[in-house]
Order: C-alpha cells, then structure tokens, then sequence
C-alpha cells in the first residue's frame, strides 16, 4: 500500500506526486460563483457512477465472478 503523503516536484513547482511513487489520483471540482452563492457544477448526483470505494466487497466480487463467465463462455465459442 502506498503512502498518503505528496510531494512537488521542484523543476516545475507544480506537478504533485506521492512520496513512495505510487499511483494516485486527484479531484478537482468545477464551481460557479454567484452574487448569491456558490454552485458546484461537478457534484455527483444520485445517477452518478459509484466510485470504486463506494462499491461493497460482495457486489464487486459478483461483477468481477460474471466477468470471468463471461470470458469463459467467449473461450468456448472459439473452439
């Protein structure tokens, strides 16, 4: 597992990395500043896509069960 921890890299002053080199992802939001407030235009909503984290352990070793009978079923076909 790698480690939470970023850094910048100096010849550039800009591009963030993990310490360890690890992958990692970053988020950014879209916002709308109005003379009323503040609208986030990028916020998910009840339709959007899970993210890998939101989906339980049984549901995505489902998926990732059909996906391999399914890849099964393909290879006899090919016979």
């Amino acid at each position: 597992m790698g480690s939470w921890k970023d850094k910048t890299w100096s010849f550039d002053n800009w591009t963030a990395v993990t310490v360890d080199g690890k992958r990692s992802a970053q988020f950014e939001h879209t916002v709308l500043v109005t003379n009323s407030g503040v609208e986030i235009l990028t916020a998910r909503t009840s339709k959007s896509v899970p993210l890998w984290w939101e989906i339980k352990e049984e549901e995505s070793d489902k998926k990732e069960q059909d996906a391999n009978n399914n890849n099964t079923s393909d290879n006899k076909d090919d016979k």
